[in-house]
């Protein structure tokens, strides 16, 4: 265990040794089992460890698909896309004629559009 004497040497040689103010809230004790020595993690080394574990999990979780995960996906777009989906239309009978003459004056209009610009 770090006693008062070794801490506030510890924060002096910090302190002296960056041109920045060092905050004693930013201090975190980490037990090493092996060495059994405690290491003094600064708030510039804890964000630099975060940092580095953040693009460790990006690059963990970036991967490409498996290929089970590649045939899964194929059959749910096949199911998508099956003909049963063009068996459930709507009856054309449930639509107002006002709104199919609207449609045929939409069309006329825009066919004799395309007939002025020779398309």
């Amino acid at each position: 265990m770090i006693g008062k004497a070794d801490y506030k040497q510890q924060m002096q040689l910090l302190s002296e040794g960056n041109n920045h103010q060092f905050y004693p809230t930013g201090l975190l004790f980490i037990y090493c089992a092996k060495c059994r020595t405690f290491i003094l993690l600064t708030t510039s080394r804890m964000l630099l460890l975060s940092i580095l574990l953040l693009l460790t999990g990006m690059v963990i979780m970036a991967r490409p698909p498996s290929p089970d995960e590649i045939k899964k996906l194929g059959e749910q777009q096949q199911v998508n896309y099956s003909k049963d989906d063009y068996d459930v239309l709507p009856d054309v009978g449930h639509i107002p004629e006002s709104f199919k003459e609207s449609l045929k004056k939409q069309k006329t209009l825009y066919l004799e559009m395309l007939r002025q610009h020779n398309l």
